[in-house]
Order: structure tokens, then sequence, then C-alpha cells
């Protein structure tokens, strides 16, 4: 059974020409996912993924980030590169 995935969870990537590369959920719905890397695809240039193609790396939110985005609050690029940087050396 796969982890719940939520605001501020690290992913990875199982299909397509993404394959494993790590995100952060930004959004959630019944089947899709909205994920950013911070670098490919930053927060204004969101990526929608089907739920069936990612894994779940880290299901604890990610506090700060999730829930600065949750408020609606502003989120940096450079702070989801690093998040996901720190999260690739686990």
């Amino acid at each position: 059974m796969q982890r719940e995935i939520q605001i501020g969870s690290v992913v990875q990537s199982t299909l397509g020409k993404d394959s494993g590369r790590l995100y952060l959920v930004i959004g959630v719905t019944q089947t899709r996912v909205e994920v950013v890397d911070g670098k490919f695809r930053k927060i204004n240039r969101t990526k929608l993924k089907n739920k069936k193609h990612i894994k779940v790396i880290i299901s604890k939110r990610e506090k700060t980030l999730a829930e600065r985005i949750i408020k609606g609050e502003a989120v940096s690029n450079r702070g989801i590169q690093k998040v996901l940087a720190e999260k690739e050396k686990i």
C-alpha cells in the first residue's frame, strides 16, 4: 500500500522522461498530484503527475514549505531545490 501523499511530501517519478527525479508535492486531487522541483519544474510552471506514476519517498510534510504553500505565501524555487537536494543525500 502506498503511503499517503500530502502537500509537502517528497515523491519520485517512476514513469516518463522524468523517471527517477525527485519532486515536492504542492497540490493533490483524487487521481493526480501537482509537483515542482525548483529547477526544471518551477513554482510558476508546475507538473501534473498521475498518482500511479510516482513513489512517495518521504510522506512526512516538509513543514515550513508545506505551511507556506497552504497559506498561499510565496515559495522560492531555490528553497525547493535545497529541500530536494537534502533528500537526495538520504
